[in-house]
């Protein structure tokens, strides 16, 4: 289902029905663009990030959502 977030930004949130959807049919080709594929992962582009921190640290960069001082980075980091 594709949706658009606060920021107007669309993105499709994928659940997976079986462990077989994920193992079998998505993950060789997430293998393919990302060797550490694991779940979650965000694909943009030709750019695939896997793991919880480092797709909210991915994003927080591209739409400026990291903070702009350190103590902000700092904060959202933890």
């Amino acid at each position: 289902m594709t949706r658009r977030c606060a920021s107007q930004v669309e993105y499709k949130d994928v659940h997976f029905s079986s462990i077989d959807a994920w193992f079998k049919d998505r993950k060789p080709a997430i293998l393919a663009m990302n060797p550490l594929a694991n779940l979650p992962y965000l694909v943009d582009g030709d750019k695939c990030v896997c793991q919880t921190n480092s797709v909210f640290y991915y994003l927080g960069e591209k739409y400026g959502l990291s903070g702009s001082t350190p103590d902000e980075k700092l904060n959202n980091e933890q």
